[in-house]
């Protein structure tokens, strides 16, 4: 068996997500970098030698990630919740082969210290939605019926929050 292979991050990194991020047909890596308030890409250059190749500016306490194609153009797409800064980031893959690029940020309000995050297609649509879960304790915002469950359906032109999951309910019943 093969001794792992470590690489420096400080601190605590919750977040991990794996996709091939740059089109060479290798798993890439990408972690939440908590302190450094940033998603950390490494790319596979193979036999398990990861280089960092990419570092973007997350909002405050970058915690799980999530990768999927969010706006349809075939290449896997990244999203982080920020747990200090009660948002999402999504970073669309611009990259294409032997160049790493991700386009501008996109950040959407997500309740009270997201810290939970899944991507799947829950509405039936055919494009990746995102579940985030939160501590669903900012009552300000939210009703106290509210579990702290969101639903933010097929993101290609998410601004903000856009649907709460009720208790009891399906999402697609929402």
């Amino acid at each position: 068996m093969a001794a792992p292979v470590e690489f420096g991050m400080r601190g605590y990194s919750p977040g991990l997500g794996l996709g091939d991020f740059d089109g060479d047909g290798v798993l890439d890596v990408a972690i939440g970098g908590y302190y450094e308030d940033a998603i950390i890409v490494f790319l596979n250059v193979g036999n398990a030698h990861l280089h960092q190749e990419a570092i973007l500016a997350a909002g405050s306490g970058p915690t799980d990630l999530t990768i999927s194609d969010f706006d349809g153009d075939g290449k896997p797409d990244i999203a982080g919740t920020n747990r200090n800064g009660n948002t999402v980031s999504v970073f669309r893959n611009r990259s294409s082969i032997g160049s790493l690029g991700f386009g501008t940020k996109i950040d959407i309000e997500a309740a009270l210290t997201p810290y939970g995050l899944s991507s799947s297609d829950f509405d039936g649509d055919g494009k990746p939605d995102l579940v985030v879960q939160t501590t669903g304790a900012d009552h300000s915002r939210y009703s106290e019926t509210c579990p702290p469950i969101l639903l933010l359906p097929s993101p290609r032109n998410w601004t903000s929050c856009s649907m709460r999951v009720p208790r009891g309910e399906s999402p697609l019943e929402t």
